[in-house]
């Protein structure tokens, strides 16, 4: 007989944020923030690709619409790799108004008008990175 030993190795990449504060933005600025990602295991030719389509659609109702575009949208990482991958968002809306919980009425109580200092508009979302082989998703949430 012959004795086999293997071990089974699977993609594993990992990110330095997991939320991108944004901070305040303002509409039709873009905003530039950059991300680290590193393969964390020795396998060579790790595939990624940032699902931008899908990070439009992983917003929560009534958050701002946006423009999301990657310097690199998808790339390879070597073995025990890192990269710097920038990423330039624009603000397109600033999303919907909270409705007051203890007032059916519309908004007609002195608040300030959306997209004002006392009012800003929200913009959160989910986006993910796609990494060929990685059994869990991966991403971050833009806040």
């Amino acid at each position: 007989y012959v004795g086999v030993h293997g071990e089974v190795v699977y993609a594993s990449v990992c990110l330095s944020e997991s939320k991108v504060d944004l901070g305040t933005i303002f509409l039709a600025v873009p905003v530039n923030r950059t991300i680290t990602l590193r393969n964390l295991t020795l396998l060579p030719g790790t595939n990624f690709s940032w699902d931008t389509q899908s990070a439009l659609s992983l917003r929560p109702p009534g958050s701002a619409q946006f423009k999301l575009d990657f310097r690199v949208p998808s790339g390879s990482l070597g073995p025990d790799e890192e990269t710097q991958v920038q990423m330039t968002l624009e603000a397109l809306s600033l999303g919907d108004e909270e409705k007051d919980p203890n007032n059916d009425e519309d908004w007609d109580d002195g608040r300030p008008q959306l997209g004002s200092a006392s009012n800003p508009g929200v913009l959160e979302a989910l986006v993910p990175l796609d990494v060929d082989g990685m059994p869990f998703p991966s991403g971050f949430q833009l806040i």
